[in-house]
């Protein structure tokens, strides 16, 4: 499989909220400041925007040119301008944060060979490592079934997905569904 993207987006309101500089902005502000954010984590830029004034205008979901005029250069002032790949975006370091701590790690999915249970996990390190470490605790072969690119708040929102499923700790019921749901969003693990 390619690459994903990852399904889910990290996101901390709190911290957010907690920024003194996001406190000192209008509300129209900081909601703008949070949908540019948000669209962040998707446009071709990812992590980063794109320092195109006419795009990030579309992006910030503005009512129209006169508010985004209005409010733009205090929005625009909690990003950093810098380059990537030769291109300048505008970053930001809160978004940088979240993002690096997200894509570190592998969210994955470990099938027990008898009780066809499914262990939904996360782990910074290689994963056949990870398959090893369970391996010694169990009676029965695991088998990775693969992984998706996140991290903690990957797992979380996964197995948040699939509590239905849940049997006990981090495993799962297997259903044709979260199969299938497997299948179509994790990358394959080239041995198992």
């Amino acid at each position: 499989m390619a690459e994903q993207k990852g399904i889910y987006q990290p996101w901390s309101h709190e911290e957010f909220m907690a920024d003194r500089k996001v406190r000192r902005m209008s509300t129209t502000e900081a909601k703008t400041y949070m949908m540019l954010l948000h669209e962040a984590f998707i446009c071709s830029t990812r992590p980063n925007l794109p320092d195109d004034e006419e795009e990030l205008y579309l992006m910030a979901y503005c009512a129209d040119r006169r508010e985004w005029d209005s409010i733009k250069d205090a929005v625009l002032g909690m990003f950093d301008k810098i380059e990537v790949d030769g291109k300048i975006v505008l970053s930001s370091p809160y978004l940088r944060d979240l993002y690096e701590k997200e894509c570190r790690g592998l969210v994955y999915f470990i099938q027990g060979e008898i009780s066809k249970r499914i262990k939904i996990g996360q782990t910074d390190r290689d994963l056949r490592i990870r398959r090893s470490q369970l391996q010694v605790g169990s009676p029965e072969k695991l088998n990775i079934l693969g992984h998706l690119h996140g991290g903690k708040f990957t797992e979380l929102c996964t197995q948040m997905d699939w509590k239905e499923n849940h049997s006990h700790g981090e495993w799962y019921n297997e259903s044709p569904e979260l199969l299938k749901f497997i299948q179509e969003n994790a990358c394959a693990c080239t041995s198992s």
